[in-house]
């Protein structure tokens, strides 16, 4: 469906932001909150989280190294 107004067009993108962010979080869920528990439990035993990326995701590690200090 094309939108006719720049609103319309800005509703219907938004929608199908959270659409997608729903149907996400559904699927993945256990699995993030899994993973979040894995990370807790190694640094509790005191190991370390290795994140790497390239190109943009090497600037989403570096964010997220960050946010873990």
């Amino acid at each position: 469906m094309k939108s006719s107004t720049p609103e319309s067009y800005l509703k219907e993108t938004f929608e199908e932001s959270l659409e997608i962010k729903r149907a996400f979080y559904a699927e993945n869920a256990a699995a993030l909150i899994e993973g979040a528990r894995a990370i807790a439990e190694a640094f509790n035993e005191g190991k370390k989280l290795l994140i790497m990326g390239n190109g943009g995701s090497a600037a989403d590690a570096q964010h997220m190294a960050a946010e873990m200090v």
